[in-house]
């Protein structure tokens, strides 16, 4: 059997996977209203991929204008990373100032990241069972720097509907080791 990520890796196009740079992942929200752009992800093995894509629909075997509302709305991007040798499903909503229903679409991606990998469990290719989490990214501050400056630490995450979230307010990169630590403290 295959690690989670290495079948994810098998399993995610390339045109869905997230852009990388210096062995950064870089979450962008591109549409016209988005005021908060870009948050780099770091630290482990990992996949990252969106299925909110400008001019692409996350189910195109839904109808694009259902009345049923939500049914298209997902994260902006999910990670699935292997750190200290276990699973984890790191899903990331931005947002500019107000989290507005991110809880909601943080649930939606982890029903998603849920099935996926079911099926690949009923499929013999995969075994694991991720621990998961979500971030809601707001908006980094826009200052100058008046000094020196130190590495902001992950506060508390609070529950949605059982799933640890992190409110992240002035953190423009997130280290996943720093998730897991933060995870491991708040057990």
């Amino acid at each position: 059997m295959k690690l989670l990520v290495q079948c994810l890796e098998d399993l995610i196009d390339d045109d869905w996977k997230l852009e990388r740079s210096s062995n950064r992942w870089l979450v962008k929200e591109l549409g016209d209203k988005a005021t908060h752009n870009l948050l780099e992800i770091t630290g482990g093995k990992s996949i990252a991929f969106s299925l909110d894509k400008s001019g692409n629909k996350a189910f195109p075997f839904m109808c694009a204008n259902t009345p049923l509302g939500g049914m298209h709305s997902v994260c902006d991007a999910i990670v699935i990373a292997l750190l200290n040798g276990m699973p984890f499903v790191v899903m990331i909503e931005m947002k500019s100032t107000k989290k507005g229903d991110a809880g909601k679409q943080l649930q939606r991606s982890r029903v998603f990241m849920d099935w996926i990998v079911e099926l690949l469990r009923i499929n013999g290719h995969c075994s694991a069972k991720p621990k998961a989490c979500g971030v809601i990214s707001f908006k980094p501050r826009q200052q100058e720097r008046k000094g020196t400056t130190t590495h902001a630490s992950m506060p508390e995450p609070g529950l949605v509907d059982g799933l640890p979230v992190f409110q992240l307010k002035n953190h423009p990169r997130i280290n996943l080791v720093d998730l897991v630590d933060a995870l491991k403290k708040a057990a």
